[in-house]
C-alpha cells in the first residue's frame, strides 16, 4: 500500500510538468502522519508530524 502511495506521488508531480531532477523532497502522508521522500521514493525524515487544520 505504502508503495503504490509513493508511486502515485511521483506520478502527480512528474506529470505537473516538473523535471525529476528538480523535485528535491516529496511530503508523504502515513497512517496519520506526514513525512518527506526523495525521487526515488526513499524517505528522507520520517513520517512524524501531524496536519494542522
Amino acid at each position: 500500500m505504502k508503495n503504490l502511495l509513493i508511486i502515485f506521488i511521483l506520478s502527480i508531480c512528474i506529470s505537473c510538468g516538473k523535471n525529476q531532477m528538480d523535485i528535491k523532497l516529496i511530503p508523504i502522508k502515513s497512517g496519520e502522519k506526514w513525512g518527506y521522500i526523495d525521487k526515488d521514493g526513499k524517505y528522507i525524515i520520517n513520517a512524524q508530524f501531524e496536519e494542522k487544520s
